[in-house]
């Protein structure tokens, strides 16, 4: 990779410190709520490497001038566009599969979407958005720097899940004492993981 490759990975380091974190922090509140915490780490375990291999291939879709590596001919904005199609696509495929064998609570059926009131879609589109918004930015950022550091900057998303999940949704107000002190050394993991990331490419 190109950049200080030893900011680089201690900032990967730091920050796969801050997920073990996080999974401690995940499993005492399972515990003191009685739910099975296997199950969901294996879970994220597995959906961490299938979304560790998307954007390699995405970028590989890019035309070289916009990110390095690219071996296509599409453009950020392009790139993005057939990625939401692909959802698009798949998303039919494999949500009645999680419908019918839901992780957590009872099962769903695809009429049910339609009982959804107009503010919650708009919540959900606005959350796609955001997040083909991102992926634009951070497709035309990695041409600046390079894929690596891009990507990695890119899952700063955990920091903006640990705000809601902490202060809006209130997930750990029943958790043990002593979990505020992980969660807030996770936090502050996070924050200097990427911050020696994003030096590693002065």
């Amino acid at each position: 990779p190109e950049g200080n490759v030893y900011l680089l990975f201690g900032g990967v380091i730091v920050i796969v410190a801050a997920i073990y974190l996080s999974m401690l922090s995940y499993r005492r509140l399972a515990k003191e709520q009685k739910k099975p915490s296997a199950k969901g780490i294996l879970l994220s375990v597995a959906a961490g490497l299938l979304i560790a291999f998307f954007y390699g291939l995405v970028v590989k879709s890019l035309d070289n001038s916009f990110v390095t590596g690219g071996a296509g001919n599409l453009t950020p904005f392009t790139g993005v566009f057939f990625f939401a199609v692909g959802i698009t696509v798949s998303t039919p495929i494999f949500n009645p599969i999680f419908m019918r064998f839901p992780v957590e609570g009872e099962r769903v059926r695809m009429k049910e979407y339609f009982t959804g009131n107009l503010k919650t879609h708009l919540t959900g589109v606005l959350g796609g958005f955001i997040w083909m918004t991102g992926m634009v930015v951070s497709f035309m950022s990695a041409g600046a720097s390079n894929p690596a550091i891009s990507y990695a900057l890119s899952n700063a998303a955990p920091v903006v899940a640990i705000i809601w999940g902490v202060f809006i949704w209130k997930e750990f107000k029943d958790a043990p004492q002593g979990t505020n002190k992980l969660l807030t050394a996770m936090f502050l993991l996070f924050i200097v993981g990427l911050v020696l990331i994003t030096m590693s490419n002065n």
